[in-house]
């Protein structure tokens, strides 16, 4: 009976969080993490082979002391064959943080990890002029790439001074299967991310409108019926950059 008023707790407060952000976002993605050592048996289980993957390539920016990290900022660029996109995100993001007036630049989204909810702001901006070569040799390169708005929304979370002294971090090599069918009317994306040191992660998601917490439960039985071991303790993969790069 105790669990079952703490999964309706959860649920009410999910349900809320979502109702008090809706001028935002209607939209929630659900993640889950596979255990590292299952990777392949779970891409068998799937019927995935990396030949049928979009393949791409991932790095994070920061500077030497960290100030990225440490004031939840994400600099990302992604470039592969499908997107080529950099992103500037604050993750988590408390709706009491001031945007200086960037709110309407940006989106508000919400990832559900084991019936939690995580909210970020950010801004994404279409860009295939960047090179991954040139921003590991020049990393202060990656300024130029940044938008008006995205610049402001960084130089908010982490002050001007932090734009100094920059590094790359990664890249990470990515496989994207899209749409892969889990079960019957349950279709996710797949994501194998590889790191520099031979680390992987494999993430499964699905972005839903409606009850986060029911279509989370809805995957996790589905994997389950796969045998597909979930991970009590997933990963995050912009944290495991910084600790595998």
């Amino acid at each position: 009976m105790g669990t079952r008023v703490a999964d309706n707790l959860v649920r009410i407060g999910i349900l809320i969080l979502l109702s008090i952000s809706s001028a935002f976002s209607d939209e929630v993605e659900i993640k889950i993490g596979i255990e590292s050592k299952a990777i392949d048996r779970s891409l068998k289980a799937l019927g995935l082979v990396r030949e049928e993957a979009e393949v791409g390539r991932v790095v994070y920016v920061d500077n030497q002391s960290q100030a990225f990290r440490n004031h939840h900022a994400i600099l990302r660029f992604r470039k592969s064959e499908e997107r080529e996109d950099v992103t500037v995100k604050i993750r988590p993001f408390s709706p009491g943080i001031y945007l200086n007036g960037l709110r309407k630049k940006g989106e508000i989204q919400f990832d559900q990890v084991q019936g939690q909810l995580i909210r970020s702001f950010g801004i994404r901006r279409d860009n295939d002029d960047f090179s991954i070569t040139l921003l590991k040799n020049d990393p202060q390169r990656a300024l130029d790439y940044l938008s008006k708005s995205q610049r402001s929304l960084l130089e908010s979370i982490v002050g001007t001074q932090a734009l100094s002294h920059l590094k790359i971090l990664g890249p990470a090599h990515e496989w994207l299967w899209r749409n892969v069918k889990v079960d019957k009317g349950l279709r996710m994306n797949v994501e194998l991310w590889r790191y520099a040191d031979g680390s992987r992660i494999l993430e499964l998601s699905q972005k839903v409108l409606d009850d986060g917490w029911k279509a989370e439960k809805k995957c996790l039985r589905a994997l389950t019926d796969l045998e597909i071991p979930i991970s009590n303790n997933p990963i995050f993969k912009t944290g495991h950059m910084y600790d595998h790069h």
